[in-house]
């Protein structure tokens, strides 16, 4: 059986190599950077058409979901609607939200489904054959 390192140890070790003078790479180019970028903000720019109950899941490279769920859209949220515009003030003051304009739900493992705030550029429709 492989001994576990000591957590405090493996945080260490990470602190050293941040503080070490070798300086970072980024795995692309600047040039493929550079490409990512401009897809990702065609796909967040595009208009988008969700409906309620449209089952979606997070575009890969801009979600926010670790796990990949499926994701029910529940609905718009509406500035003009005092009740929403806290919601939009709350979410983008305290989760760090760019932009928050829908409501999505998901079911958990345990069968309990969470309903919460998202932003509809950073979704894509479910693919029909799921």
């Amino acid at each position: 059986m492989a001994k576990r390192q000591n957590p405090m140890a493996a945080m260490m070790d990470i602190v050293a190599a941040r503080e070490s003078n070798e300086k970072q790479v980024h795995p692309l180019s600047a040039e493929a950077q550079a490409e990512n970028l401009r897809v990702a903000w065609a796909h967040y720019t595009a208009p988008k058409s969700f409906k309620p109950g449209d089952l979606c899941r997070d575009r890969d490279g801009l979600g926010t979901f670790n796990d990949d769920p499926v994701l029910l859209f529940t609905r718009m949220l509406n500035p003009a609607n005092e009740q929403d515009r806290v919601i939009i003030d709350d979410a983008t003051r305290s989760q760090r939200w760019n932009k928050v304009d829908c409501v999505v739900a998901r079911v958990h493992d345990e069968g309990t489904v969470t309903f919460f705030v998202h932003d509809s550029d950073l979704l894509e429709p479910l693919a029909e054959d799921v």
